[in-house]
Order: C-alpha cells, then sequence, then structure tokens
C-alpha cells in the first residue's frame, strides 16, 4: 500500500509537473524600447547568454563562487569580470549549461537574483553585429543586453515633480543630471525595482510626463 501511494505521488508530481525545475515560467523578455517616439526592436533573446551585474564592493572570487555553485551555468565557460570606473557594478556575461526556451531563462533569471551578490541579471539578444564604434570587430560572437541604467529626458530640468513620484512608485533610483544637458537624468533599476532597466525605460515613456527614455544597450564578445 505504502509503494503504491509513493508511486501515485510520483505520477501526479510529473503530470502536474510539480518539479520545481520543470515548471513554466511567463517570458519577461522585453525585446524592443523607445526611441524618437517609435519602439526599435533590438533582436531575438538569445538561449544561451545571460548578463549580471554585481556591485563593485563584491569581491571577484564572491563572484566566481556564486558562478560556481549554480548548475544551470556552464562551468566550461570562461567569464570575464569587467569593472568600470563610472560605473556601481562589476558586469558578467554567462553562458548557460544548455539552450533554454524564454520561459525557462525568465525563472532562471528570478533565481539567480536571489543571491546576495546578483544585483540584477539580464536577458541576452541575439545579434549578427559585433564591432566597436571605429569598426573594428570585438570578437567572434556578440550579444546585446543592457546595464542598469536609463536616460529619462524630462518636460522641464527646473522642475522634477514628476520624475521623483515616477522613482519612488517604481524603486528605481536617481543617479545624475546631466551637467551639459539638464534636462537628461540618468536613473537605475535593480533586482528590487518593478521591473529591469529596459522594462522601466519604456515604463517611463509610456506614462507620457517624459520626452524620452532610453535604456543603456551594451554590445558585449562572448566569444
Amino acid at each position: 500500500m505504502v509503494k503504491y501511494v509513493i508511486g501515485l505521488i510520483c505520477i501526479i508530481s510529473v503530470i502536474s509537473g510539480c518539479d520545481k525545475d520543470s515548471q513554466k515560467s511567463e517570458c519577461d523578455f522585453t525585446d524592443a524600447y523607445y526611441y524618437q517616439g517609435s519602439l526599435n526592436v533590438i533582436g531575438e533573446i538569445s538561449e544561451e547568454y545571460i548578463l549580471i551585474g554585481s556591485d563593485s564592493s563584491n569581491t571577484d572570487e564572491s563572484i566566481r563562487a556564486f558562478v560556481a555553485s549554480n548548475k544551470k551555468i556552464d562551468q566550461d565557460y570562461f567569464i570575464k569580470i569587467k569593472r568600470f570606473s563610472n560605473y556601481q557594478y562589476k558586469q558578467v556575461v554567462l553562458k548557460l549549461k544548455k539552450r533554454f526556451n524564454c520561459g525557462r531563462i525568465t525563472k532562471i533569471i528570478e533565481d539567480i537574483e536571489q543571491d546576495e551578490v546578483v544585483d540584477y541579471a539580464h536577458f541576452g539578444i541575439e545579434t549578427t553585429y559585433c564591432n566597436d564604434d571605429y569598426g573594428y570587430p570585438i570578437g567572434e560572437k556578440c550579444i546585446y543586453s543592457y546595464s542598469g541604467l536609463f536616460n529619462v529626458k524630462v518636460k522641464d530640468p527646473n522642475n522634477l515633480s514628476d520624475l521623483i513620484n515616477t522613482i519612488e512608485e517604481t524603486n528605481t533610483m536617481l543617479i545624475e543630471q546631466n551637467k551639459f544637458m539638464d534636462d537628461w537624468v540618468t536613473l537605475e533599476a535593480t533586482k528590487n525595482s518593478e521591473g529591469d532597466a529596459m522594462q522601466m525605460a519604456n515604463y517611463f515613456y509610456e506614462t507620457g510626463l517624459f520626452e524620452a527614455c532610453e535604456p543603456d544597450i551594451l554590445l558585449l564578445p562572448v566569444e
């Protein structure tokens, strides 16, 4: 009887998808952002690569330890931890151990962001382009992704009340107001915000309160 009950539970688990790893998640990928008033489609989701950001106070060793502990990450892929002097976060491209669909990658990102060493995790985006601003190749293969920053053009640089209210609503952060073009303000989204930087840039624009909102798009070599 006990064996029968156990067997029945296993069958029910398989049918209902109770295995946590097999649960379906909704796709949370955003493939476009607003540019000059129109949606600009970047590309299709990368099924292999994602980007994480980790506060610069975290050591490279702690980041590598996190990567080594995650079974969804390809342990044979050599990670490069990049630090920029004018940006708070170290950024690391991770290769997944196999190709996953959007729902699975959404779930992987949600799980990764539970770790204290990760401040945000973002989708990779497929591209055939892999050259720098001068036309020189930066790798054999690249992806697009985006940092935690996005830029907002306010209607009146002397009145930021709409901006402050929307920041509070979305749990984003004000980083700085441009010294030379004071109608542009840089904001930041983290895993604690109401969406990632791409989603927040779109949301801010869709409120109709701002002239323009653009994410910080990155071209990243992966091979």
